[in-house]
């Protein structure tokens, strides 16, 4: 398969002395990784890849900004039909704090042919991600992106555990 991911829209949200990134990569089996405790971080980061494999993670970090990215995947092989292909199996996940302000999101996608995941066992790779990298408590909660109106901003709300609109 052919695979690319492209940062497709960039914004600060703070100036002054803060550090404002966005980046948009894929990591597969292929990745070298490093591991830092019990996290596992790619030490190489490729916006293009071509490769045989059942998985790929397509990863935005984005730190004092907004940005979102665009993703393909070609198959190349002999018995590709060059439509496009509909979800088998979708999570959407947010990183929540403590007051339950998104922190950040995942999105796991299965494709036609692809290897199925674990809603479970992903959630806590993404909780192990975002505390690896944090000083503050974490969580993450299972959402349904249909709930949030395209482009909202949007809380946890702690009790219910469900999204709400930002105030």
């Amino acid at each position: 398969m052919f695979a690319n991911i492209q940062l497709s829209r960039y914004g600060t949200e703070t100036s002054g002395q803060f550090a404002q990134f966005a980046e948009a990569y894929i990591v597969s089996s292929e990745t070298p990784m490093i591991t830092v405790g019990t996290v596992s971080f790619p030490s190489r980061r490729d916006n293009t890849v071509y490769l045989r494999t059942g998985h790929l993670n397509y990863l935005l970090e984005v730190d004092n900004a907004s940005a979102s990215a665009v993703f393909t995947i070609f198959d190349t092989t002999p018995e590709s039909s060059f439509e496009l292909s509909k979800a088998e199996h979708r999570l959407a996940v947010a990183v929540v704090d403590e007051a339950g302000y998104v922190v950040g999101t995942h999105r796991a996608v299965r494709l036609p042919g692809g290897e199925d995941f674990d809603d479970e066992a992903t959630m806590a790779w993404v909780l192990a991600r975002a505390r690896a990298q944090a000083d503050r408590h974490l969580d993450v909660v299972a959402i349904d992106i249909s709930e949030i109106p395209h482009n909202a901003e949007f809380r946890i709300e702690t009790t219910t555990r469900r999204p709400v609109p930002r105030e």
